[in-house]
């Protein structure tokens, strides 16, 4: 069953329940999260992950510093678990690459419409997955940096701490 369509979320929406696939095979859903950790999403199309590698580069250096604000960066490939695993490969990243074989999560996440182009998108949430922070291409906004969406994280421990 596919998915709806959303627009693109927006700061005080609740994330979609999804689930995407590993490339080892396993399933992770997005709620397996919740109440654990804080979220960083990172959306793409197979085709453009060239137009989030400056940033992905960044957060890979700042690794201990996403994980000192208790955030979990999880980069959602519109792609299959082949590709998951060799864009994994890859770019060698030391966080985790999910496979959206038929992009519903990306059209459920508003990355996409159904047979629209697949853009980029960054969505940071809280561990109740509350969405914090949004960014998508097309839409006048610059790219956030590394150090803009580890703002977002302090910011949102600082205001709610427990």
């Amino acid at each position: 069953m596919a998915l709806q369509e959303t627009d693109p979320l927006s700061p005080g929406q609740r994330l979609p329940e999804i689930s995407l696939w590993a490339p080892d095979g396993s399933r992770v859903r997005l709620g397996d999260y919740y109440d654990r950790s804080n979220l960083v999403l990172l959306c793409v199309g197979s085709n453009r992950i060239a137009c989030l590698e400056i940033l992905l580069t960044e957060m890979a250096s700042d690794l201990a510093a996403f994980k000192a604000e208790n955030a979990k960066i999880l980069l959602i490939l519109a792609g299959t678990q082949a590709q998951a695993g060799s864009a994994q490969n890859w770019m060698n990243l030391p966080f985790q690459i999910l496979a959206d074989p038929d992009g519903d999560a990306q059209r459920r996440l508003g990355v996409s419409k159904a047979g629209g182009p697949m853009g980029a998108a960054v969505c940071v949430a809280d561990r109740f997955g509350e969405v914090v922070f949004s960014w998508r291409d097309g839409q006048g906004h610059p790219q956030p940096a590394s150090s803009d969406l580890l703002a977002c994280l302090r910011s949102t421990e600082q205001q709610c701490p427990e």
